[in-house]
């Protein structure tokens, strides 16, 4: 089952109606959940930041969070939340999302990261730019606490927006690999009118991942908050509606043909016909027979030389016939 995240991040404003807008637009477009960022300013940042602002201005109230988690659930879609800073994860905790992420900015911030693990059902956690032995330190230590059952890895950086080029899907595929008993997902971030803008999430899912978090914004050309890698309305229902299609393509492997292929195979196949005539008793050869697609196929036909080279014939058998295995001995 894929799960698609629809990222609002900072783009709300600090906004219910707006908050409630996204929600309604992830929930149409059939987006596995939405995910807000949650921090508050003073917690986390210098005022000197050039992201101060920003930040403060997204603040809201606990009670304006729970009245935008009781609508995504009134909206059946679920709720996560990207927490940074101890408020955040306060806020976090009285209002129950069904997941949260520990961005790249709070990876070391080991008290936030483990009060989570030990307070929400599900933890995505960001491993762009981090340094593989970091990883694998940590991976260690979910390990030994058992817990990877709730732990999500989330490759993929944004550099506003990032190009196609520096997406190095082969770094995620290496820890897709080293590491065997943990989930894995895909952050897009390309740019929202790039060309690959649908693709390389497909090509990601080719690639084995089946969890995608992407972009949401009003429009990308009013330059709001989290836009430049983010797609529209209309767009993400596209996005979703892709990548459930070319899911389908990927099936399920079995030793067995589908009965897709079965059908393939049956119009497809040659069968042995006589290439000369056969007389009775007389022994089969390459010389006796060559490849042909029969008129009407039949169980009763072979499609396998070694079936036939060798063999006798029990009776004779005229030029240009299918040959038949009650036919040999």
């Amino acid at each position: 089952m894929l799960n698609i995240i629809c990222e609002i991040a900072n783009g709300y404003y600090g906004s219910l109606t707006l908050s409630k807008k996204y929600i309604d637009i992830a929930a149409r477009a059939k987006s596995t959940a939405v995910k807000f960022q949650i921090a508050y300013a003073d917690d986390l940042l210098n005022k000197k930041d050039k992201i101060f602002s920003i930040i403060k201005n997204n603040e809201m109230s606990l009670d304006h969070w729970k009245k935008i988690r009781s609508y995504a659930k009134k909206k059946r879609i679920k709720f996560y939340l990207d927490i940074d800073g101890i408020k955040a994860f306060d806020i976090a905790k009285k209002i129950n999302p069904d997941a949260v992420k520990i961005h790249t900015t709070s990876f070391f911030d080991k008290r936030l990261l483990f009060n989570s693990i030990l307070t929400f059902k599900k933890i995505y956690i960001s491993v762009s730019g981090i340094h593989e032995n970091e990883v694998h330190n940590l991976y260690k230590t979910l390990k030994t606490k058992k817990i990877l059952n709730k732990i999500v890895f989330l490759f993929g950086h944004q550099n506003v927006p990032t190009k196609i080029e520096n997406t190095n899907l082969s770094r995620m595929m290496f820890f897709k690999k080293k590491y065997k008993d943990l989930n894995f997902g895909f952050m897009d971030h390309i740019s929202g009118s790039s060309p690959y803008k649908y693709s390389l999430s497909v090509f990601a899912l080719g690639l084995g991942i089946n969890c995608f978090e992407k972009h949401l914004t009003f429009s990308r050309k009013k330059k709001l908050i989290d836009s430049t890698s983010a797609l529209e309305g209309e767009e993400f229902k596209y996005y979703v509606k892709i990548l459930h299609e070319h899911q389908k393509s990927l099936g399920k492997y079995s030793k067995k043909l589908t009965t897709s292929e079965k059908l393939y195979r049956k119009n497809s196949l040659t069968v042995i016909h006589s290439k000369t005539k056969i007389k009775k008793n007389q022994k089969i050869s390459y010389d006796n027979i060559t490849h042909k697609r029969p008129l009407n196929l039949s169980n009763k036909y072979i499609f396998n030389p070694n079936k036939v080279l060798g063999k006798t014939s029990k009776l004779d058998i005229e030029l240009d016939k299918p040959i038949k295995l009650n036919q040999l001995k």
